[in-house]
């Protein structure tokens, strides 16, 4: 065999050879590329499935959450925090987060511009660093001592944005895989941000909708609704449900004195001890004027007794009588008089003869001689029937 006949098939054997190395390479790269457009599928439809789940809810407390809840799914974290900004101090409050700690709500408060999520909120772009350790000009650790060495955590923090107007930001840190956040998962959770942001600007709509401007409580229309809603629940699961009327002693001539401005201080007070007081899943209305209305959502471990809930409106009534309106290094006493009622299903009570037996253990309270709860139960049946007639 000769030497130019071997030549060939060397080069032959090589060209080949380089042949298969290209292919192998060809289907390497497509391989990587249709594993990457796998996972932007994958990504894109949980994104899409986690939007969905949260456009629909319009209550900011239940929204929070679920909000929270798909940023740590999408992004793979176990630390996050979403913060709001408020347009009168022009800071970032952290409303709802996952891994963090208490301290954290009260000392995180960056003003627009201070720190990553300051930045992230002035700007209006998202902010992706890989060490926080390493980070000297824009991260800012609010909670450690400023003299130790900062964390060791990649960051990522993106704006909420509702047509060109900042909401707050998501600053996620911390992926469960000890991984650092990518440009990937900027772009990608970028997405789920927008889609956070019309929810919670939906949220707030509602909220604004049903809420009272000045004791943020709810309004009283939004009252009868939700009274109509409990009693229907209440009745299918066979439970007590409870409700709470009361009104400021003598607000007239309170504001009279004071004047109207120190009248709303005195509303937003009261509206505060309430909200302290009572438990979350407790319905709390503005029902008029100095009037308030609290509907107590049964709880099923526990049994509402007449007994219990009048306990409730006296610790309610003591509150307000221990907390004075504090004004201008003067602290001005409010009492208050309160009406209970409770219902357990019967069929001649409807929601109005429910809110008329509440109104008329309030009456009580006041005929005798206010700062004090009365409670429908313990009226006598010609107590009841007098007052109904008044």
């Amino acid at each position: 065999m000769s030497n130019s006949y071997l030549l060939e098939i060397v080069v032959l054997l090589v060209g080949c050879c380089a042949v298969l190395f290209i292919i192998a390479r060809f289907f390497l790269y497509l391989k990587k590329k249709f594993g990457e457009l796998e996972k932007l599928n994958y990504d894109l439809a949980l994104i899409h499935d986690l939007s969905r789940d949260v456009v629909g809810i319009l209550k900011m407390e239940e929204l929070l959450p679920q909000i929270m809840e798909a940023f740590a799914k999408a992004g793979n974290v176990a630390k996050g925090s979403i913060m709001f900004l408020d347009e009168k101090t022009q800071t970032l409050e952290i409303k709802y987060g996952i891994g963090i700690s208490a301290r954290a709500y009260e000392v995180v408060k960056p003003k627009l511009a201070e720190g990553v999520a300051g930045v992230v909120a002035a700007t209006c772009e998202s902010v992706l660093i890989d060490d926080t350790s390493k980070e000297k000009y824009l991260y800012i650790d609010f909670i450690s001592d400023p003299a130790k060495s900062r964390p060791k955590e990649t960051l990522l923090c993106l704006p909420l944005i509702f047509k060109g107007h900042v909401l707050g930001v998501v600053s996620l840190d911390k992926k469960i895989d000890g991984e650092m956040f990518s440009e990937y998962d900027r772009k990608i959770l970028s997405i789920l941000a927008n889609q956070s942001a019309v929810a919670i600007q939906n949220a707030r709509l509602y909220e604004n909708a049903i809420t009272d401007g000045l004791t943020d409580l709810y309004i009283h229309k939004y009252f009868h609704y939700r009274l109509e809603k409990e009693m229907d629940r209440a009745k299918r699961f066979e439970q007590t449900l409870s409700l709470i009327l009361f009104d400021i002693d003598h607000f007239k001539n309170f504001n009279d004195v004071y004047g109207h401005q120190v009248g709303d201080a005195a509303l937003v007070h009261i509206s505060g001890i309430i909200k302290d007081t009572m438990r979350t899943s407790d319905i709390i209305a503005r029902y008029g004027g100095e009037e308030f209305a609290v509907i107590l959502v049964p709880d099923p471990k526990i049994e509402q007794t007449p007994e219990i809930v009048k306990r409730i409106a006296e610790r309610l009534r003591a509150n307000v009588e221990n907390n004075p309106l504090n004004i201008k290094e003067k602290a001005l006493q409010i009492t208050i008089s309160v009406g209970v009622v409770s219902w357990k299903g019967e069929k001649n009570v409807d929601k109005d003869e429910f809110i008329k037996r509440a109104d008329v253990a309030l009456y009580a309270a006041k005929k005798a001689g206010r700062n004090r709860v009365c409670a429908w139960e313990d009226m006598s049946k010609q107590d009841c029937e007098k007052l109904l007639k008044n």
